[in-house]
């Protein structure tokens, strides 16, 4: 990957709005890095991708499969929007690279040939890396000695959850006023436990589903009932398990915090669940991914400058709530 490319009269023309807001320096930083997004399972990852190709960000996109009938574009064109009706037969990277091709003039964006990130010869040339995921189970492929900066994603319904990884040495620098003078210090994560390990303790069901429970506080009743329907979607999804065993997992969670009210005969738990069931061919909230695409593109903007802190862990916003909830290591480690 060629460096230090100085941004030339026409680049500085077209981000002149973005280099008020960061600086020269940043925006350099963006046109010289290298981003990779692979499996674009979530819209909030495609969301993600079109912020970083209108900043300037080289994009390198993954992801083989093929809109291959009109059932299957059509449900890619719910969860996405750059896909369109003209895109049929076409892969799924190819079909953003078109799109995206059409509303960025300086982005250099390219596709990999490859069905996972075992395709990819170096990981290590990426500034960063964005990967969509269906469920846990897929971390497992994960190079355990990565030390790129990356960060997975996932929404379904009104739930959308990203977690970052730093990697083993990863620093920026900050400028601190001290007694009215200017410090410069320097923060180095220093992570060596694989990403997918920390995937397993962090977002196992016995540690992170109770402190989800606990924030349920709605005072009406139906929509505390859709929150927990939500919530034992995502878990069935997330565990590969039927909705039946999600929901008896949940119960025994919600009688041992107390909650078992909640869940009582004449809810509407199992309407909500029926209705979630059968939405499957839309999974996510347009606006989950617009909150969470969001979300991922700002990380990922600190990330490559190294202006501003990173956030580093878990981040869950929930729609219903209309909150987004952050999760450090350093609390996620102590739960119980």
């Amino acid at each position: 990957m060629e460096t230090n490319q100085e941004l030339t009269h026409d680049e500085k023309t077209i981000y002149d709005r973005q280099i008020r807001v960061w600086g020269h320096a940043a925006q350099e930083k963006l046109k010289n890095s290298k981003v990779l997004v692979a499996n674009l399972v979530s819209g909030s990852v495609s969301e993600s991708l079109r912020h970083l190709a209108l900043k300037g960000v080289m994009i390198d996109i993954l992801d083989d499969r093929m809109l291959e009938s009109k059932e299957e574009l059509e449900r890619q064109m719910s969860i996405h929007y750059l896909i369109n009706e003209e895109q049929e037969g076409m892969k799924i990277s190819e079909a953003f690279k078109q799109s995206l091709d059409k509303i960025t003039q300086f982005a250099k964006i390219s596709v990999i040939e490859g069905d996972n990130l075992g395709a990819v010869k170096n990981l290590e040339e990426y500034s960063a890396i964005i990967l969509g995921y269906n469920n846990f189970s897929e971390t497992k492929d994960l190079p355990t000695d990565l030390e790129v900066p990356i960060v997975l994603a996932k929404s379904y319904g009104a739930v959308g959850v990203s977690f970052c990884h730093l990697g083993s040495s990863y620093s920026f620098t900050e400028t601190l006023k001290i007694d009215n003078k200017d410090m410069t210090k320097t923060t180095i994560y220093n992570d060596s436990k694989p990403i997918k390990d920390w995937m397993e303790h962090w977002l196992s069901f016995d540690k992170f589903t109770p402190k989800l429970l606990s924030r349920v506080r709605v005072k009406k009743k139906a929509k505390e009932d859709f929150i927990v329907a939500l919530l034992i979607t995502f878990i069935s999804e997330s565990q590969g398990i039927d909705l039946s065993d999600a929901k008896s997992q949940v119960i025994d969670i919600f009688e041992k915090n107390n909650k078992g009210a909640l869940l009582e005969e004449t809810s509407d738990l199992e309407k909500y669940l029926g209705d979630i069931k059968e939405s499957y061919i839309t999974p996510e909230f347009h606006p989950v991914q617009s909150v969470l695409g969001g979300h991922l593109a700002q990380e990922m903007l600190k990330i490559v400058t190294k202006m501003g802190r990173p956030f580093y862990g878990l981040y869950l916003y929930n729609a219903v709530e209309q909150q987004g909830r952050s999760f450090p290591p350093t609390y996620l480690h102590n739960l119980v």
